[in-house]
C-alpha cells in the first residue's frame, strides 16, 4: 500500500501565515546622488491593505562603518496627518522612491535600514519585521 504524504500549512491564531510579505530595497549611487528603491510584495493569495496614519510610509537609516547614523529620509521632513490606505493585490508590488543627495561624505561601506509603517495592516498581521530590511552598499 503507497504511502500517503499530507501537507499540512499552520496559521496563527489570526489566520495569516507568518512571512507572506517580500520586502526589497534597490540602492545605486548616480554622482552624488544615492536612489532608493523600497519594494514590497503580497505573496498572501488574498489583497491585503496597510493603513498609515500619515504621510510618512517608509524610513531609510543610513550608517556608516561605525554604525553612527549618516541619513536620515523622515529627519527634517513634515508629514500630513491624514490616515491614508494602500492596497496591495494578490502577488502584486508596490514601490517607493527615495533619493538621497549625499555632500561630502566619504568614499566607503554603508548600510541602509529600510522600513515600510503602516500602522495597521488588514487582515491583522501583526508581524512587522517582514517589512524591513538592511542591505551594505558602497560610496564610490
Amino acid at each position: 500500500m503507497p504511502k500517503i504524504h499530507k501537507k499540512f500549512v499552520w496559521l496563527n491564531v489570526r489566520g495569516v501565515t507568518p512571512s507572506m510579505y517580500e520586502t526589497m530595497l534597490d540602492i545605486d549611487q548616480v554622482n552624488d546622488e544615492i536612489h532608493f528603491g523600497l519594494h514590497v510584495i503580497n505573496h498572501y493569495n488574498f489583497p491585503v491593505t496597510f493603513i498609515f496614519s500619515s504621510g510618512k510610509k517608509y524610513e531609510i537609516v543610513v550608517e556608516n562603518r561605525m554604525g553612527e547614523k549618516v541619513y536620515n529620509s523622515s529627519e527634517g521632513m513634515f508629514y500630513i496627518q491624514a490616515l491614508q490606505e494602500v492596497t496591495i493585490k494578490q502577488n502584486e508590488q508596490k514601490s517607493w522612491k527615495k533619493t538621497w543627495e549625499f555632500n561630502q561624505l566619504p568614499k566607503g561601506i554603508y548600510v541602509a535600514h529600510a522600513k515600510i509603517m503602516p500602522t495597521i495592516i488588514k487582515p491583522n498581521q501583526t508581524n512587522m519585521e517582514q517589512l524591513q530590511i538592511s542591505k551594505t552598499f558602497e560610496i564610490k
